[in-house]
């Protein structure tokens, strides 16, 4: 009897030890880790452990896939109908909640290269902004931007074939709140930084394009997200209560958006054209 408690206060205590917390309070996280927790170690779980580990995707093992990437917003697809979405589709999904371009830049070939992708899809910038200090300096795309440019310039490197796609940030209602979607200053000038950024990811899709001649191309899904008219704002509908995340079942037009691309690019399929003396 004596030994059973032992055994059983053993397994308590390593169970409580264990016990996951949060890895990155401040910044947008799907997903629980240990306080102690590397990166690295995410990585390694993401490709090793569970239903999509490298060992149950033909894709993964094959090569010549299409590879999700970015922070939590473009994980937590996997839990908004992605295996119905994606069917018959090559898909992996290595985006990494609570991190930025910076971060991912040492783990480019193990959640990017390895895979030997046909196509590479982006979405990442939220928690650039979220760190960065509260301040009345709303210009933080061009603090983004060094970082972000690294970042592609070796994931082209070391992909010279993939085609990439990059989604536009949304403007959550916590970036709305701190002023990175619309900013007036004290001299009246209007900053939206949201833009800048989109606009950063942008031009240089279409650089690569232009210099590489390797497909690329830019999903605008920002306007779901929010209003343009009568004025600015978000649509807090759509958000988790955290104010930074889509709610699960407000991905479908997102998807929407983003699937005929990569079906231009994957499976070569054009979207049907307009008649061209328009609509009756």
């Amino acid at each position: 009897m004596k030994q059973n408690f032992l055994l059983f206060s053993l397994i308590l205590v390593t169970f409580l030890s264990c016990k996951k917390t949060s890895i990155e309070p401040s910044s947008i996280n799907s997903e629980s880790y240990s306080s102690d927790t590397t990166l690295a170690q995410r990585v390694w779980t993401l490709k090793n452990v569970g239903k999509y580990s490298d060992q149950n995707l033909a894709a993964a093992r094959n090569g010549g896939g299409i590879v999700f990437g970015g922070n939590s917003l473009m994980k937590r697809m996997l839990y908004s109908n992605w295996d119905k979405t994606w069917i018959g589709y090559p898909v992996i999904n290595r985006a990494i909640g609570g991190t930025t371009w910076a971060e991912q830049i040492p783990f480019i070939d193990d959640l990017f290269t390895d895979y030997k992708p046909s196509v590479i899809i982006l979405y990442q910038g939220e928690n650039e902004y979220l760190r960065y200090p509260v301040s009345t300096d709303k210009k933080v795309s061009s603090t983004i931007e060094p970082n972000f440019i690294k970042f592609y310039d070796i994931l082209r490197s070391h992909n010279p074939k993939a085609k990439i796609i990059i989604c536009s940030m949304v403007a959550c209602p916590e970036l709305f709140k701190r002023g990175y979607d619309i900013y007036k200053t004290s001299s009246g000038q209007y900053i939206y930084d949201i833009d800048n950024l989109n606009n950063i990811y942008k031009n240089k899709l279409t650089k690569d394009n232009s210099y590489t001649g390797t497909a690329t191309r830019f999903v605008n899904i920002k306007p779901f997200y929010q209003q343009y008219s009568p004025n600015r704002w978000y649509y807090a509908s759509k958000f988790e209560s955290d104010g930074i995340h889509i709610k699960l079942l407000n991905y479908t037009p997102w998807y929407n958006k983003l699937k005929p691309v990569v079906d231009s690019l994957y499976k070569n399929i054009q979207p049907a054209a307009p008649w061209p003396w328009g609509h009756w």
